[in-house]
């Protein structure tokens, strides 16, 4: 169980990392490309942000099995 939850908390790292990522590059942005790109990233950034709900729902389940 430990090594599941631990696997969840790396995965939640990484997406955290990667949404950062995604608002760095959309700071860089010029207003001709910026509508398209920052649409796309709009996306990429719920997608994320969903990942991560979902990692913290299963690393809830696994805590609530172990007790």
């Amino acid at each position: 169980m430990k090594e599941a939850i631990k696997a969840i908390n790396e995965r939640i790292e990484l997406k955290s990392q990667l949404f950062r990522y995604v608002e760095y590059v959309e700071s860089t942005f010029d207003s001709r490309t910026e509508a398209e790109f920052k649409y796309r990233h709009e996306i990429i950034k719920k997608e994320i942000k969903s990942d991560v709900q979902e990692l913290k729902r299963a690393k809830e389940k696994i805590i609530e099995k172990q007790v």
